[in-house]
Order: structure tokens, then sequence, then C-alpha cells
């Protein structure tokens, strides 16, 4: 293990078995800093018209809720745009 891996995985079984698989890339993928789809632009705004709250929209499309929310203007926006 690396030494930070070593630190965190102090922590408790579940955090060293997490920090294992991401230290060994065997984790889930993140969609962090990942371009937005078509497709989950589609369902973020379904979503969102539907009254689906914040937080619930970022689970279901793997997002933080400042992306989600971020997004949801950014849209926004361009609707006004066209």
């Amino acid at each position: 293990m690396a030494p930070k891996t070593a630190r965190l995985a102090d922590k408790g079984d579940r955090h060293q078995a997490a920090c294992r698989a991401g230290a060994e890339g065997e984790g889930e993928m993140s969609k962090h800093n990942t371009k937005w789809t078509p497709e989950e632009d589609q369902r973020l705004l379904e979503l969102k018209a539907a009254g689906t709250p914040l937080a619930v929209i970022a689970k279901k499309l793997d997002r933080t809720q400042a992306s989600v929310d971020n997004r949801t203007s950014k849209l926004k926006y361009q609707a006004k745009g066209k």
C-alpha cells in the first residue's frame, strides 16, 4: 500500500477496502470531470420536470448535486437563447 493509503486505511475495514480498490483501480468509475451526454441532459430535464429533488437526481445520474444544479442552469440559459 502507498503511504497515504495506509494512513487512510487505519479508519476501518470498509474504508481500507475502498482505499485498496481505489489504489488498485478496481473501484467504481466516477463521472467526475466527464462531459454530460445528450441522454443525461434529457434524463435531467425529465426528472426536474417531474419535481424530483436535486439530491435524488444527482444520485440517479451519478453526479454531484453541484454538478446537477450547474447543468440545470446551463440548460435553462441555453433554452432561453433559442
